[in-house]
């Protein structure tokens, strides 16, 4: 239980799983409950919750109700145990969010009124800034910033299922988004139901440790402690029926990324052109069942020019593995 030192209002509440890499004591199943006072033990059910484990950190809506405690009922944790590295407690600021309705007509504020023809007069930055890419070329300005992006299986549960030792991918959905550490970024999310859904920054060629990010519906401020590719962290048990989720990440930075499935050597030229033969930036490519993440210096060096036979030589690859480990029926 989070008891607060006085009654204040509370819009939601962040678990944040320990930090080493262990899933020991990562919460599974929780209740979450709050009171109106600082003593006492009457609570009101807010939800029940399963994080599923997982090392992301998890936001509980709360929706603005005036709190004295917060209780957590933890019904089931990583190994029979549970753990926390924080539980942060969050009152939102909804300046900003008025700022960008006035000028947007959708939740993810990607399209822009009909009135809005120019964007004399705004004095928010980051929605003068925003305004100005729409208004520009909206769909290049969207190319990767604004995704939907879908649940996969846990990769505890597959490498169960399985009866291998290899964890498999924990980087699907990238978003092509790239961050430097101490750039910040506003990132506006919906459809973010029960299962946690969050963000992964990790860079390969410096091999430094991830960092991660809960997300929540609306708003979402963040401040990358690490340089990195930005990545949709979404892994739940119920992913065959977990809802799509859409995010917008306003005025971020793009890196791109390539999928064999939607684009084209033509499209691979392009992620390349201009960069430089010392850009050691890491750029990933996907197949059906392959996932790659090389330096931009090394892209240039060996696959300049046709991506599309590379992976399909990495996706012969993975069907070869799964022929002799008889698994072609999963």
């Amino acid at each position: 239980t989070v008891k607060l030192k006085e009654v204040s209002v509370v819009d939601y509440v962040k678990y944040v799983p320990r930090c080493d890499g262990n899933q020991n004591g990562n919460w599974i199943k929780v209740k979450v409950s709050y009171s109106p006072k600082t003593t006492g033990s009457t609570f009101k059910e807010v939800g029940e919750y399963q994080p599923n484990g997982t090392s992301t950190a998890t936001d509980f809506d709360l929706g603005g109700v005036e709190c004295g405690q917060i209780r957590f009922d933890i019904s089931g944790g990583y190994f029979n145990v549970a753990s926390a590295a924080e539980i942060e407690v969050y009152q939102i600021d909804n300046t900003k969010r008025e700022a960008f309705a006035t000028y947007f007509a959708d939740e993810l504020f990607t399209e822009l009124k009909p009135e809005v023809t120019s964007s004399e007069g705004i004095e928010d930055a980051d929605v003068k800034k925003l305004v100005d890419n729409l208004l520009a070329d909206a769909n290049a300005y969207k190319k990767f910033r604004v995704g939907e992006y879908e649940a996969y299986m846990p990769t505890s549960t597959l490498r169960n299922m399985l009866k291998v030792s290899s964890q498999y991918n924990n980087y699907e959905n990238p978003t092509g988004v790239y961050l430097k550490k101490g750039e910040s970024c506003i990132v506006v999310a919906s459809g973010i139901g029960s299962a946690s859904v969050g963000l992964k920054i990790k860079n390969w060629y410096t091999n430094e440790n991830y960092s991660e990010y809960g997300l929540k519906n609306g708003f979402n401020y963040i401040t990358a402690t690490s340089e990195g590719n930005v990545f949709v962290d979404y892994y739940t048990n119920n992913f065959e029926t977990a809802p799509n989720v859409k995010l917008h990440f306003i005025n971020a930075p793009v890196q791109g990324y390539w999928d064999q499935e939607t684009m084209t050597n033509a499209d691979w030229k392009k992620l390349l052109a201009g960069r430089s033969a010392d850009d050691h930036t890491i750029l990933i490519t996907r197949s059906k069942h392959a996932q790659t993440a090389y330096p931009v210096s090394a892209w240039l060096q060996h696959c300049p020019t046709n991506v599309d036979s590379t992976m399909t030589l990495y996706q012969l690859v993975q069907w070869a593995e799964r022929a002799i480990l008889g698994l072609e029926r999963y």
